[in-house]
């Protein structure tokens, strides 16, 4: 999908853990991939599902939240609402980041960056999904 470092200026190491998703822009359906790239989180935008995808040139997380120490900002996933039409970008390894995503789908709003409370077992992959009136939080434990 993305050629490190030839496709991605501020990255050439450790790509892994890479979601994509969907989203309707100004009319006109976009694919959005998320993945990690030298311990932090990129997104690069493509018009169809198989590419090309083009980096949007910098790191869309590049340093740890606030009152984090360890860990890494890595594992993203991206979840969209379906009864709110929001989407929400997940991270981290050993915390577990949120924030919401503003409409260009590239940047966070900053203001709604939330840590949330995990137990020690916690350790990377999280996934959110939505099915008959439930929200559910999948995560790899150690």
């Amino acid at each position: 999908m993305l050629d490190l470092p030839k496709q991605v200026s501020w990255a050439n190491r450790n790509a892994w853990a890479p979601c994509i998703i969907e989203k309707k822009i100004n009319g006109q359906y976009k694919y959005f991939y998320y993945f990690t790239a030298a311990q932090k989180i990129g997104v690069a935008v493509a018009d169809e599902p198989t590419g090309p995808f083009v980096d949007s040139g910098k790191p869309l997380v590049a340093d740890k939240p606030a009152g984090i120490k360890g860990g890494q900002e890595i594992d993203p996933d991206v979840f969209t609402d379906p009864q709110t039409g929001k989407s929400y970008l997940y991270w981290g390894n050993g915390y577990m980041a949120v924030a919401e995503l503003n409409e260009d789908m590239i940047s966070f709003k900053t203001a709604s960056l939330q840590i949330i409370k995990v137990d020690k077992t916690y350790r990377e992959g999280t996934y959110v999904f939505y099915r008959e009136g439930t929200y559910a939080l999948h995560v790899e434990r150690r």
